[in-house]
């Protein structure tokens, strides 16, 4: 029996060219210094940026979780998998840029998964990780698109920061 597949979406328009929007999704390693949640990310495994490149993160209220590119398009799109975490499973984050104009990008943000532990699983995305998930997927674009647009560092908590 085939598992049924979830997801959780968002877009928002970010007032610069992909290349810009690209060149922050392209520092994959330290996703901390820009998205809201994660604590702490670093490099994993031996290959260089891009498809089979991994990082670890540490995210708040849900604990370390491992990704690996499997999708590399400059410009245009970024795809990795997600470990298991809580009762998510076979998890796959897609990023896509779409040029609307000279200073605008479309950034569409996905994240699709299956649900592990049954009928408790299911419950469990639905009461509480769905609203969690597409808080964090918003706020992570909204973090995106101040970071891109104003260069400001968005901390797990706190005030804005310059970036360094």
């Amino acid at each position: 029996m085939k598992n049924r597949v979830y997801s959780v979406q968002t877009k928002t328009t970010v007032r610069a060219n992909r290349q810009a929007v690209w060149a922050l999704l392209a520092q994959f390693d330290d996703v901390h210094t820009w998205a809201p949640g994660v604590l702490k990310s670093h490099g994993i495994g031996q290959s260089k940026l891009g498809v089979g490149h991994g990082r670890h993160c540490e995210l708040k209220g849900f604990g370390g979780i491992d990704e690996t590119i499997t999708q590399w398009l400059p410009n245009e799109k970024l795809m990795y998998s997600v470990s298991n975490v809580g009762p998510l499973k076979n998890g796959h984050s897609r990023w896509e840029l779409r040029q609307l104009n000279e200073q605008q990008t479309e950034l569409a943000i996905s994240l699709s998964f299956e649900l592990r532990f049954g009928v408790l699983g299911r419950l469990m995305f639905h009461l509480m990780m769905k609203p969690k998930l597409q808080a964090s997927l918003d706020a992570t674009a909204a973090a995106t698109k101040k970071r891109v647009e104003s260069g400001m560092v968005v901390p797990v908590q706190g005030a804005m920061q310059p970036s360094s």
